[in-house]
């Protein structure tokens, strides 16, 4: 019905046209203009510019004629110019000759319209009639005046099938997220597990040490007694035997009485040094500032070593004096030294002796030089191990040494974060280089 009162409408405007078109074709067109009811606009085709507009242009706008005459149908119409030529492409595609836009109306709300324009001269102008069709209160049958709902639909499916997919990708990163959580949880587990395991171990290995320090402690105390004492007794039995002259007589019984007191010292000796080795693992010995010459001094006025250095030149060159170190490992260490020098001393010539102090970064350098035998550069480390005693077969029967004293040195050195090594000394002899740490800030 809509088609057909417009189809009548411009069959009407046509026959209007065609009949005064000689006599006052203006005056006719223009009332016919005026008094219709459908909406009209005159627009100028170049412009857009709202020529004339009837009072039903009026009334659906809501805008008065002097104001639609200062717009023009851009103004009116929602749509960009783009859009506009869009729509246009639309219609000549589908085959229409109208087209539908969303105009604006004075009060904001926005129609859906139907416009059909013809175009005709008017005062020797070429004008656009634009009648124009409110179609937002129904849907009309033909779904061709619709496609801005399909397109909306479209649009409306796009956004869906956005969401959906926004929705499938929140739903992978949280899958992945509580995959990464699961396994997380995982590995807390298996490092819960072997941190237990270790915790266990540990604590294991912590009674075990506790167990084998209380047997050390033991064997000490054993060795202590137990294997001191008969050495003890057996050197001052010896002496006894020298004391009243009964070994004089026969040879045989001095070489075998010699032998057995050299013996007892011997074992003396070892155990004593295996207690002090021992020792170092029991205890930690608290260190104290202390001065090298004085404890050097000391040591050489003990009597048993003082007799012994009698015809010893020992020479002091201690550029610095100051020690921060345990006197105890330090009178020991010195003693050991000493003795070294002195057990293994060369026949031929005087043993001399010369202790240096060497202040350097973060340490102080104690060497400890000689010009005895000496060893080869091949075996010196060999020095260091327990029970080993790098002589000949005469000096082993000889001597009482016990393959001990440089294996307790470095301990005890190396306990307190110094260090220890052997070079070349005076002659053959060698330079024991120890180093004590200096104390902290």
């Amino acid at each position: 019905m809509r088609r057909l009162n417009q189809l009548l409408c411009f069959m009407a405007l046509f026959l209007s046209v065609t009949c005064t078109a000689t006599d006052h074709p203006d005056n006719s067109l223009y009332d016919f203009f005026q008094q219709h009811d459908s909406v009209m606009l005159l627009i100028d085709p170049d412009t857009g510019t709202i020529e004339d507009a009837n009072p039903a242009a009026e009334a659906f706008y809501g805008y008065n004629r002097e104001t639609l005459l200062t717009l023009s149908i851009h103004s009116l119409n929602t749509l960009t110019p783009a859009q506009v030529a869009e729509e246009m492409q639309v219609a000549t595609a589908q085959g229409r000759n109208y087209f539908v836009f969303r105009h604006v109306l004075a009060d904001g709300a926005v129609r859906t319209v139907e416009v059909r324009s013809h175009p005709y001269r008017f005062d020797g102008k070429l004008r656009l009639l634009s009648v124009i069709n409110d179609i937002t209160p129904g849907r009309h049958a033909d779904q061709a005046l619709w496609h801005y709902q399909d397109r909306l639909e479209e649009i409306v499916d796009l956004q869906v099938q956005a969401l959906q997919q926004e929705k499938a990708n929140r739903q992978r990163l949280l899958f992945v997220a509580v995959l990464l959580q699961m396994l997380a949880i995982v590995v807390l587990i298996i490092l819960s597990i072997s941190l237990f395991r270790t915790q266990k171990e540990r604590t294991n290995l912590l009674h075990q040490q506790e167990k084998t320090n209380r047997e050390l402690r033991r064997l000490n105390e054993i060795m202590a007694h137990h294997f001191q004492e008969p050495a003890r007794r057996l050197v001052s039995f010896a002496q006894r035997l020298y004391k009243k002259g009964l070994v004089e007589a026969d040879q045989d019984v001095r070489v075998s009485v010699d032998f057995i007191h050299q013996q007892a010292l011997r074992l003396s000796y070892l155990v004593r040094d295996i207690q002090r080795y021992l020792a170092l693992d029991q205890a930690d010995a608290a260190s104290q500032h202390l001065h090298l010459s004085e404890v050097i001094a000391q040591q050489m006025r003990e009597p048993e070593l003082s007799e012994r250095l009698k015809h010893v030149s020992v020479e002091l060159n201690l550029a610095e004096d100051s020690l921060y170190f345990p006197k105890g490992y330090l009178q020991q260490i010195l003693r050991i030294l000493f003795d070294n020098s002195l057990n293994y001393a060369c026949a031929d010539s005087p043993l001399r002796i010369e202790v240096k102090s060497l202040k350097q970064p973060g340490h102080t350098l104690i060497q400890f030089i000689d010009n005895g035998c000496g060893v080869e550069p091949e075996y010196r480390e060999q020095l260091f191990e327990m029970f080993s005693r790098i002589v000949n077969e005469a000096d082993k029967a000889s001597s009482t040494g016990t393959g001990m004293g440089l294996a307790v040195l470095r301990k005890m050195v190396e306990k307190k974060g110094g260090w220890v090594n052997v070079h070349d000394g005076m002659g053959t002899g060698l330079m024991i280089e120890f180093a004590i740490e200096d104390p902290t800030p």
